[in-house]
């Protein structure tokens, strides 16, 4: 669980910088949305492939392992979760702006970028941990 609360604090650190530069809680939430997207992609991915919704089980699995360890893998699984966030936001029954929805982009792909760092510098390399 350390990863996770490493990712956590990551995350509502950059929602605060997003919110203190541009005053907009949705831009907050898409960049901590954008944190966590990788390990919502494995998780489901390892929890469809195990049918099993057992953590111990999802982390024991070579889905699992194998899903952390290509990162091709986990940028192709990120376009769907992508186009069903921006889904949401476009027919939930508001309409937003064209550079509002560009703006949720490009954060939730910073998001998974900072993420990607993270896994890398932190987790792997065995920096704070």
């Amino acid at each position: 669980m350390a990863g996770l609360l490493i990712h956590a604090v990551i995350g509502i650190v950059c929602g605060i910088v997003v919110f203190k530069f541009f005053r907009n809680v949705k831009y907050s939430c898409a960049i901590f949305f954008g944190i966590f997207l990788p390990d919502i992609m494995s998780t489901c991915y390892a929890a469809i492939l195990v049918r099993s919704l057992d953590y111990h089980v999802i982390l024991q699995s070579f889905a699992w392992k194998s899903f952390h360890e290509i990162l091709n893998l986990q940028i192709i699984w990120m376009i769907p979760f992508v186009i069903l966030y921006l889904v949401y936001f476009v027919y939930r029954g508001k309409k937003i702006k064209q550079v509002n929805l560009t703006m949720f982009l490009i954060l939730m792909i910073l998001g998974f970028i900072v993420h990607i760092i993270t896994d890398f510098f932190i987790i792997e390399k065995g920096i704070l941990i």
